[in-house]
Formats: C-alpha cells, structure tokens, sequence
C-alpha cells in the first residue's frame, strides 16, 4: 500500500486525546470519518525492497537485490551505509529505531516496474526475472486454517 505513517515514532495518547475536534462530522459515538483513499498494495517484490536491509540482498531475486548495493541505483539512497540511531534507553541495540530515509513510493515502484516489466524475448537481459522470481510476486489468494471443532 502507498500511505504510511511518515514518522519515526507514533504519537502518545495524550497527543491524539482531542483528535476528534479535527472532524466535521462524528457519529453518536464520537467517531469521525477519516478521508482514506484505498489503494493498492504494493507487488510482493517490490514491498520486501521497501523494508529489508541492503544486508538481507540476496534474498530477492538478483535484478532486485543489485537495486539495495549498487551505487548506480535509483534506489541507493535510500539504503544508507552510515546512519543515526535512536536507542532512547532500550538496551539491546536491535531495539534502537533506525533514522534512516522512508523510501519513496513513485521511485522505487518505477525502479522496481522496469525490472518487472523487462522484456522477456531478450534472453540475454541482465535485469530479467526467471518464471519462479516472477511467481513470487503474483497476489494469491488469502487463506484460512482452522481446528476442527470437537
């Protein structure tokens, strides 16, 4: 999906206690409606490029994976050697909330559609995806395992 909470922290409850004074119109409950455009989510590949650390690069399928450690990437900004972090007393450093940039949408799903979009009749393209790479980031279908009841 496209809309996400561009901050590095969430807001305190004491910060969202009077948010209903921002809405026009609240229900008898004192909920208001919250102009939210529903869009699509993002392909599978393209969402895992937008949350793994350029560590974790071999996971994707190579085309994608060059994209996180390549310095002539679109994307190599987004994938900071060097960063700040924020420990605000946690004590493992795992915990520590990284300041690194958001990734932005329109640049990494177009990086990302060039190499989904590649054209298969030229073998010989390096940034082309095999049948399985390109299964990986089909949509399927949701599905629900339950116990059965005794």
């Amino acid at each position: 999906w496209d809309w996400f909470f561009p901050h590095l922290y969430s807001p305190l409850a004491t910060d969202i206690v009077n948010l209903r004074e921002f809405y026009d119109d609240v229900d008898e409950k004192g909920f208001g409606s919250f102009p939210f455009e529903m869009g699509t989510p993002f392909p599978s590949l393209a969402q895992l490029l937008s949350v793994l650390p350029p560590q974790s690069a071999d996971l994707l399928p190579r085309p994608l994976g060059e994209l996180m450690v390549d310095p002539a990437s679109p994307l190599i900004g987004f994938y900071p050697a060097d960063f700040d972090s924020d420990a605000n007393g946690k004590r493992q450093k795992w915990e520590a909330v990284v300041q690194i940039p958001f990734i932005e949408s329109d640049i990494l799903l177009g990086t990302v559609h060039q190499i989904l979009d590649a054209d298969e009749s030229k073998p010989d393209d390096s940034k082309l995806l095999t049948g399985g790479e390109r299964r990986r980031n089909v949509p399927g279908q949701s599905h629900i395992f339950r116990a059965p009841e005794q």
